[in-house]
């Protein structure tokens, strides 16, 4: 969107500039087997919850500047 509004493509008082954002933590996640998708134990619950927060204040940490400026990620790399 951002590129076809910068384009003149895309009429900028119907569409806005997006900012994406992706906040992840594959190092802690990918070790986890299939079966991790159906624990429901609430050790394992607080341990994705603290990876979760540890992960969340990690990126505000890195990007918060970044926020409603830019994005944080390259769509078009990345997909």
């Amino acid at each position: 969107m951002s590129r076809l509004i910068r384009a003149g493509k895309l009429d900028p008082a119907h569409y806005r500039d997006t900012r994406v954002h992706l906040i992840h933590n594959e190092d802690a996640l990918n070790p986890l087997g299939a079966s991790s998708k159906v624990n429901a134990e609430w050790g394992f619950l607080t341990h994705l919850r603290d990876i979760g927060r540890d992960t969340a204040s990690d990126w505000l940490a890195r990007h918060y500047d970044a926020i409603g400026e830019h994005a944080t990620i390259d769509l078009k790399a990345t997909l």
